[in-house]
């Protein structure tokens, strides 16, 4: 990078920032400000002594906003937060999966690159840079911020900010406020930075595909990312995103640590304030499930580094009453050590073209039978064991169409041996994600959303954003497998996440998914009964030829 420029930057950035910052909430509502130089995205202001300062608006790069509105710090309705972002207007079951906000990021940099973050962000205007020093910063005292002294520290000695201090605040900045962006990059967005976190969010963040392209030149905007409604909601209420990934497959002590050591704060939603069914267990007396619950959080475990309550977790059946959680410690210990082993195996062999150790997909099936019975179908080390099966099943399916690619062979004639991994992928896809929408709905069954001829749609539970995922990636697997082969219900699955799907991958990846899946055996007749143009005629004529 160019240090004199660097440099003559940072000079602005302390002239500026020696002006107390007003967002346009609270100058707003503040009548003795007047303004002194106008521009699009800040304001240098004065009062009536004429001291300065500087009003940014974080609504600047905002391309899109059907109902969000941002709060000032202690707000009326919300004393006890900081600034939030609130519903305009009641939101209901009619927009679900509809973009509320759409934004161009203000800064996009390559993920754990610091240099890279340093230098977009001495290219940013001033008062983009204004708006990003705003954002809320973690004491540089916390687990997260003395994680990023020693970056800060190099980032100085090569020159890139004459404040070491300036530095250090900047980088935990980005690591507190940085958003996921498409491939290996981290986004900041302005307005979407305030909205809170919540582990049963009613916004979900979308970035994997590109839209709303920024009329600017400016070389750091990138693409705009969406929040998309994932439930209804009333006027007033406080609209949330998730700061953490795979929120129904990591339990609430899990979440509750990673917070504090990453964000500096203790979630109080009311489902880490309620019983945690990512940890529910069978009573060893009465074999009833009961789910493990944890001390209230309080004010003091707020404190990144007071963690002593906050964890304290205990079992009570409705039977017998208060459990000892020490049998049930150990056993989770000993199935989380045997899947971290195996995690990491799986995990180092899936990136080669070599066989998967002795994990192959049946013993790992075996695994998450095993899981099923000793834990319960809801617990997060089923899901992991799940996740592994799926895992080892999808890298063992290419494995074979890769061993016949390299002798010649037609890669789908007579494959049976990759046909039958590819269907072991997506059995174990399918139980992935109907064991999130169990845990989603506080349910402990596990595989609610299965249906069988006698059963009917009451039973299901509602698709989560969450496991979205898992359902692009069984696509991805069905399109090397042939239909019958196809395990019931995987048709029905991808088509209730069909929404959720377009507005997280874009309406390419899923006419892709639906035009090479689901369209070419539409209206299809089941030869048996003679059902013509129903989905179940069709998974009826599947399960025929499969046996």
């Amino acid at each position: 990078m160019n240090v004199e420029g660097g440099l003559e930057a940072n000079r602005k950035i302390y002239r500026s920032q020696t002006l107390p910052i007003v967002d346009c909430i609270a100058a707003g509502q503040n009548k003795k400000y007047r303004r002194k130089e106008k521009g699009e995205k800040a304001i240098i202001m004065t009062d009536e002594s004429g001291d300065e300062c500087v009003w940014i608006n974080l609504e600047a790069l905002v391309l899109e906003n059907k109902g969000a509105e941002l709060l000032a710090a202690g707000h009326p309705e919300h004393p006890t937060l900081g600034r939030v972002v609130v519903a305009t207007k009641d939101l209901g079951a009619d927009l679900l999966y509809q973009s509320m906000v759409k934004e161009i990021p203000a800064l996009v940099c390559r993920n754990q690159d610091y240099m890279d973050f340093m230098e977009k962000f001495m290219d940013v205007p001033e008062e983009i840079q204004l708006a990003i020093l705003d954002m809320f910063c973690q004491p540089l005292d916390s687990p997260q911020a003395k994680s990023l002294l020693e970056p800060a520290k190099v980032l100085f000695l090569l020159g890139a900010c004459e404040d070491l201090t300036l530095i250090h605040q900047l980088l935990t900045i980005v690591a507190t406020n940085g958003h996921q962006y498409q491939d290996n990059c981290t986004a900041l967005p302005l307005f979407g930075s305030k909205f809170p976190h919540s582990c049963d969010p009613n916004l979900g963040y979308c970035h994997e595909h590109t839209t709303g392209k920024s009329s600017s030149s400016d070389k750091n905007n990138g693409s705009a990312v969406d929040y998309v409604l994932l439930k209804p909601v009333k006027k007033g209420d406080i609209l949330s995103i998730s700061y953490l990934a795979d929120l129904l497959e990591t339990p609430t002590n899990e979440r509750r640590k990673l917070l504090q050591e990453t964000k500096s704060f203790a979630c109080a939603c009311d489902r880490c304030q309620g019983p945690d069914y990512l940890r529910c267990l069978s009573c060893p007396t009465c074999s009833t499930l009961v789910l493990c619950q944890y001390a209230v959080i309080t004010d003091d475990d707020g404190d990144a580094n007071n963690q002593s309550s906050s964890h304290q977790e205990f079992w009570e059946c409705s039977q017998c009453g208060m459990l000892d959680p020490e049998p049930f410690l150990v056993l989770e210990n000993s199935y989380a050590r045997l899947l971290k082993s195996i995690q990491k195996d799986v995990e180092q062999k899936q990136t080669r073209i070599t066989r998967i150790s002795e994990y192959s997909p049946s013993v790992l099936e075996e695994l998450v039978t095993e899981c099923e019975q000793e834990l319960s179908p809801t617990h997060h080390l089923t899901m992991l064991a799940l996740r592994l099966w799926f895992t080892a099943a999808t890298a063992a399916g290419y494995l074979q169409l890769h061993k016949r690619m390299v002798r010649g062979k037609s890669l789908y004639t007579h494959n049976t041996r990759a046909f039958g991994f590819f269907r072991s992928s997506v059995e174990a896809g399918l139980k992935l994600v109907w064991t999130g929408e169990c845990v989603a709905a506080n349910c402990s069954t596990g595989y609610c959303s299965y249906r069988t001829e006698e059963d009917d749609d009451k039973h299901r539970h509602a698709p989560q954003f969450d496991r979205s995922f898992a359902v692009k990636n069984i696509g991805d697997s069905l399109l090397h497998l042939p239909v019958f082969y196809w395990p019931p219900e995987t048709v029905t699955t991808i088509l209730r996440y069909l929404p959720i799907l377009r507005a997280r991958y874009g309406d390419d990846k899923v006419d892709n998914l639906y035009k090479s899946v689901i369209q070419p055996w539409e209206g299809q007749t089941c030869l048996e009964c003679g059902a013509a143009n129903t989905w179940d005629a069709f998974q009826h004529q599947s399960t025929l030829m499969m046996d």
